[in-house]
């Protein structure tokens, strides 16, 4: 049987967390490499962003005839393409604050499409049509220090109940570790990006 790997979401090193732990020898690598790679799972999909190489997204956003638009993934990179209901966009009318992926019309700019970015046909009518287009690159950056050590104590938390009481039920293990995930993620909330889609 192979060992496992860390997967590129990983927000800690086998060795950060072993030393975090006072973990010496190679016995509960596996373990822990299974967590790191749950709990820093759990937090990115908490925060709404995850951090490490820069990667290429195609979206498509249901305009909301708001002057701005949160994308979905940060810090941007570049932005190859923006249409809206078909039309490009001149980037250059834009406000871009790329640490946090927001796109604003500045407000001395005329918008033919409306106030905003313009609702879709469809929507107008009901539906939700995604009328707006975005062809970016985001991500990357090293992990901040304070997500890492939310992600370590989240780690230590589950592998000490694991470790502690042999005899926990699994339905016990799991509400014991919900229990630790809702404490990191009370801590996490000030880090989050919420999106409205």
């Amino acid at each position: 049987m192979s060992r496992p790997i860390l997967l590129p979401i990983a927000l800690v090193s086998l060795e950060e967390q072993k030393l975090y732990q006072g973990v010496h020898g190679v016995e509960s690598d596996s373990i822990l490499v299974h967590l790191i790679n749950d709990c820093s799972a759990d937090i990115v999909d908490r925060l709404g962003y995850g951090f490490g190489e820069p990667t290429k997204h195609d979206e498509w956003y249901a305009g909301s005839n708001n002057r701005s638009l949160t994308l979905r993934h940060c810090p941007i990179v570049d932005i190859e393409l923006l249409e809206v209901s078909g039309s490009p966009v001149n980037l250059n009318t834009l406000i871009i604050d790329k640490d946090k992926g927001i796109l604003s019309i500045r407000w001395d700019m005329p918008f033919w499409f409306g106030f905003g970015f313009a609702w879709g046909f469809r929507r107008r009518l009901g539906s939700n049509e995604k009328n707006i287009r975005v062809i970016y690159t985001a991500g990357g950056g090293p992990v901040p220090h304070n997500i890492k050590a939310l992600c370590r104590q989240y780690v230590k938390g589950v592998y000490d109940t694991r470790s502690r009481d042999e005899s926990l039920s699994t339905a016990s293990l799991h509400a014991v570790r919900a229990d630790i995930r809702d404490d990191i993620f009370s801590q996490l909330d000030r880090y989050r990006r919420i999106l409205v889609v």
